[in-house]
């Protein structure tokens, strides 16, 4: 771990900066296959989402698809554990553990 951040530090900023922005991606894309593969029934059954929306809070056509909201059920706390160690576990390999 110690020779993965001392090769972290060594490494060009866009080389980084490529390698978050790569981890980003897959976040969108891993949270945007597990809702087409939820379904919207299952979705609002398993996610509450935000009842009031302003001007400010709106989301696009994609951002709506992977608002999922605030886990209601234990189907959608595994979803939410799922998905969340499928993202950091990714973004910490990419970022951190691979080597530059």
């Amino acid at each position: 771990m110690e020779a993965a951040l001392a090769s972290l530090e060594a490494a060009e900023p866009m080389v980084v900066t490529g390698r978050i922005f790569a981890s980003l991606g897959f976040a969108i894309v891993v949270m945007y296959i597990a809702a087409r593969l939820m379904g919207h029934e299952r979705k609002v059954k398993w996610f509450k989402r935000r009842e009031k929306y302003s001007f400010f809070n709106r989301r696009g056509v994609i951002g709506e698809d992977i608002n999922f909201g605030y886990p209601r059920t234990i189907e959608g706390i595994i979803v939410f554990i799922i998905i969340n160690v499928l993202v950091f576990g990714f973004a910490f390999w990419n970022v951190i553990l691979r080597g530059y």
